[in-house]
């Protein structure tokens, strides 16, 4: 991440708000290292070399022996892999848990993976350990109720991608408010109109700011 600072960062927002390409390029590719886990249909845009809404090349690992072999060689400092099931992709937390020093793990789609109770273990322990292997977390999911208490509790960073559409999206979240360069907290009036107003793929700092 920026200024080797180690992050837990959620992004929210619903199927094409541009939360995982804004996750890619602010969080992801700043980071030396990184493993995009695609647990969604987005799978299929990183399938060949150029993605054309970023402009990029990702490579693909084609099976979970090919993600491992990558992360573990360093040979190639940024790649996605798509799991073929939930036990392929928590066998390779479990593997990045362990060998990924100083790596980002970006999980798109991660309320497939990650129950709003956080019962997977493997994401249980990365969440305790991960900071000891200077391992950061990107998450992205569809849904703020998909967003477990412990995860956001843990995250330095929460992100919502406008524009809003219920009221009860900012009252769940109104309390975890930490708005960049405001002093006092704002009118929950004022700060679902101007929201609501606010043009598709801005980015809301729930928690944290962008450093």
């Amino acid at each position: 991440m920026p200024g080797g600072q180690v992050l837990l960062v959620s992004i929210i927002g619903k199927r094409g708000s541009g939360k995982s390409e804004y996750g890619i390029k602010e969080y992801f590719l700043t980071s030396p290292s990184g493993i995009l886990l695609d647990m969604g249909v987005a799978s299929e845009s990183f399938k060949y070399a150029k993605d054309n809404r970023l402009q990029i090349s990702i490579p693909k690992a084609q099976t979970l022996r090919d993600a491992i072999f990558y992360m573990k060689q360093n040979k190639i400092s940024h790649f996605s892999f798509h799991p073929q099931s939930q036990e392929e992709a928590s066998f390779f937390i479990s593997q990045f848990s362990k060998f990924a020093y100083g790596k980002t793990l970006m999980i798109d789609d991660a309320q497939k993976l990650l129950s709003y109770y956080d019962s997977n273990s493997e994401y249980k322990d990365f969440l305790s350990d991960g900071r000891m292997m200077q391992q950061n977390l990107i998450l992205c999911f569809h849904k703020i109720g998909e967003v477990s208490t412990k995860t956001r509790s843990e995250s330095d960073v929460i992100i919502f991608m406008g524009p809003l559409t219920r009221r009860a999206d900012i009252e769940g979240l109104y309390n975890e408010w930490e708005p960049q360069n405001m002093d006092d907290m704002p009118n929950m009036d004022v700060l679902y109109r101007e929201m609501v107003k606010t043009p598709q793929f801005r980015p809301y700092f729930i928690k944290g700011h962008k450093s």
